[in-house]
């Protein structure tokens, strides 16, 4: 927790626990951290094929940003801390074009209607483009943006920390809108990215709710409550939403840290369901479950018609695994040492692993065409696609390949 948690104070907005404000003895002594689990032997049911790998840069430094690629058509599009960003082709992984954009980027990168965005620590936003890789114009926000902006056809929304969400003439870059909310004194570093649907804009903020916002005039729709703030410290009573909600067949999810995972119809704003959950990382739906991983790492799969839970994927605790994603029949997720887990989508057991980037993994791997694409924390982008089923071999739990 003592990685995540920042204060926000008048003098110290966003200066983490660690720290505090300048006091790093503040928090010395014995770390009570849960130790990652060791790999498990298992049984490998099929191959993992490196269709590409490139090396985009710097990655995230030493920092904890949310940097994932983005994917539009036949290109992938990467930003490294250093203010790099690049743009390769998804087929063979051909370099398009790489600038150097001089610029603190703390967003992953988002993409849509022929150009590429990101957001930096210094509350600038910029509109690249997508084809040649030139700046098309920048902007400036109210604070750090550490969330993906949200692409709409005429506007693209932008997330800060402070809590403010804005919206920005995704042609010029002028500012349409703003929504202001106001941030707990006491937050999980990290923000909701924002997601554009239609005529209505859904985000999660960091007092436990989940708001949609008319895409044109940033007026406020509704309103619905995730996680509820409780308990008498400042750190029971967080109840951030920093996973990104996911639309799938009318219906929005979303998790919450110290809170639910919540099912939400966007047609009349019913709650249809909640499960108890505690989680700030990504969540993947498929056609039957929603899975989620949960503060502890462990892996879960619900109906996402029910809510009821399927099963759980507690052997890799502790271990900083990404947000879940869905790759054909099984559920792929990343880990602090650089590991890929394939988990069979019925129940959950391992079926491959394969290690990519040595300095490991923060967000959740991208599917396009049945293709893997992961960008881990050293920057290494990495394509990876499934060669063949094989007959179950129990292999060592720590493959190199």
């Amino acid at each position: 927790m003592k990685n995540i948690i920042k204060l926000a104070f008048t003098s110290c907005l966003t200066l983490s626990l660690m720290t505090a404000c300048g006091g790093g003895k503040f928090f010395k002594g014995k770390d009570n951290a849960e130790k990652p689990k060791k790999l498990i032997k298992y049984k490998r049911e099929i191959e993992i094929k490196r269709l590409w790998e490139k090396d985009t840069g710097s990655g995230v430094g030493k920092l904890t940003l949310r940097l994932k690629a983005s994917i539009d058509s036949d290109r992938v599009y990467s930003a490294d801390y250093r203010g790099r960003v690049s743009a390769y082709k998804l087929k063979d992984g051909d370099k398009i074009w790489s600038i150097d954009t001089k610029k603190p980027i703390s967003s992953g990168t988002s993409v849509g209607f022929g150009k590429v965005f990101v957001g930096t620590s210094q509350g600038e936003v910029l509109a690249i483009n997508a084809i040649n890789g030139k700046i098309i114009w920048k902007s400036r926000v109210s604070s750090e943006v550490l969330s993906a902006p949200g692409v709409g056809r005429s506007i693209v929304v932008i997330r800060s920390i402070d809590g403010v969400i804005t919206g920005l003439s995704s042609n010029t870059g002028q500012k349409i809108w703003q929504y202001k909310r106001r941030a707990p004194r006491l937050t999980i570093r990290g923000s909701s990215a924002p997601i554009v649907s239609g005529s209505t804009v859904y985000a999660g903020f960091d007092n436990g709710k989940v708001v949609g916002l008319n895409v044109n005039t940033g007026r406020l729709l509704w309103q619905r409550s995730i996680s509820a703030i409780r308990g008498r410290t400042e750190i029971e009573r967080l109840a951030d939403i920093d996973t990104d909600p996911i639309i799938r067949d009318g219906v929005l999810y979303v998790a919450g840290y110290q809170g639910k995972l919540a099912a939400i119809s966007i047609k009349d704003v019913q709650l249809l369901w909640t499960r108890k959950m505690s989680s700030i990382k990504s969540l993947a739906v498929d056609y039957k479950n929603v899975y989620v991983t949960d503060e502890h790492s462990q892996v879960w799969a619900y109906d996402k018609s029910t809510g009821v839970s399927v099963w759980k994927q507690s052997s890799m605790r502790a271990r900083k695994m990404t947000g879940p994603a869905v790759l054909g029949e099984y559920i792929v997720v990343g880990d602090y040492q650089g590991y890929l887990h394939w988990l069979s989508r019925d129940d959950g057991r391992v079926v491959a692993r394969y290690k990519a980037d040595g300095r490991g993994y923060i967000e959740a791997p991208t599917v396009i065409n049945n293709m893997l694409i992961t960008l881990g924390k050293g920057g290494e982008l990495t394509a990876l696609s499934i060669r063949k089923k094989k007959n179950s071999k129990e292999v060592n739990s720590v493959e190199e390949f």
